[in-house]
């Protein structure tokens, strides 16, 4: 899944952490909230939610569908 930037005033590399502990699941380090990649959804607030798009590999390419 590809999904939104949580806060995209932040840059994104730091707007997005993998959270190893916590399987599926990406956090903001600023905000501390933790955002399913299955859906969006944030394991914190159910009125908060990031938009996703399915992947695909094309050969060497990954493609976002939209």
């Amino acid at each position: 899944m590809a999904i939104q930037s949580p806060y995209p005033a932040e840059s994104p590399a730091s707007s997005i952490a993998d959270r190893s502990d916590i399987k599926g699941v990406v956090a903001s380090p600023i905000y501390k909230q933790h955002f399913r990649l299955e859906d969006g959804s944030c394991v914190e607030d159910d009125s908060v939610s990031l938009r996703t798009w399915p992947v695909r590999f094309d050969g060497e390419k990954v493609v976002i569908e939209a």
